[in-house]
């Protein structure tokens, strides 16, 4: 007589992003490769309008971001997390990515009988995507066109500073900054994971922790 015998065996839920473009879709993926993270491929939603008042931006958040959530919640993932960037908002992070979710919960209830599953988080990279690059300034050092390193410039908090224009300043002359293409490059450099990093950069740290990666404490 064969006995059949289960174990139970405990697998990371798999995590749906929605992002704002092709960088993201590239580079945000590297960043949680040491995470254990299991993710489905992320849907963007085609970048944000940088200067417009909050009716404006609420409006944007239903017509473009909504559909791209709804997009992911039919695939069945267990978790979904928008990414967004602050950019030169002065709306505090938290606060910036809380009326964001709330937007788009109340979207979907309205209009889709959303009932809170999969449960859906924002989270606000500050002040960009390039933030969270800078943030292991030695990692990013060992990419071939990087000739500056960044330490001094970063300090203990990558949060909030001109990232853009630090890693514009980083490569070697005559190679300029490419958004779509260098950013995964750069992410692939980067040990997210790391503590040293996570405290550089507590957006980043967010990302990780709503990722349901152990937090640092």
């Amino acid at each position: 007589m064969i006995i059949s015998m289960l174990y139970s065996v405990s697998v990371s839920p798999i995590i749906g992003l929605v992002v704002e473009g092709e960088s993201e879709i590239g580079a945000i993926p590297q960043l949680l490769k040491d995470s254990g993270v299991r993710l489905s491929r992320p849907i963007k939603f085609g970048g944000q309008p940088e200067e417009c008042d909050d009716d404006t931006f609420r409006e944007f958040i239903k017509r473009e971001i909504v559909p791209c959530v709804r997009a992911m919640v039919l695939k069945n993932v267990s978790l979904i997390i928008v990414v967004i960037d602050r950019e030169n908002r002065e709306h505090c992070p938290g606060v910036f990515a809380q009326d964001i979710a709330q937007t788009i919960v109340g979207s979907l209830e309205s209009r889709y009988s959303y009932t809170g599953s999969p449960p859906i988080s924002v989270v606000c990279a500050d002040r960009t995507l390039e933030n969270w690059l800078v943030a292991d300034p030695k990692g990013i050092l060992t990419h071939n066109y990087i000739v500056k390193d960044l330490s001094s410039a970063v300090g203990a908090n990558a949060d909030g500073k001109d990232a853009l224009t630090l890693l514009k300043q980083a490569f070697q002359p005559g190679r300029h900054y490419h958004k779509r293409m260098d950013a995964p490059k750069l992410a692939c450099k980067v040990h997210a994971t790391q503590p040293d990093v996570r405290l550089r950069s507590h957006s980043l740290d967010k990302l990780l922790r709503e990722c349901r990666v152990p937090s640092l404490h």
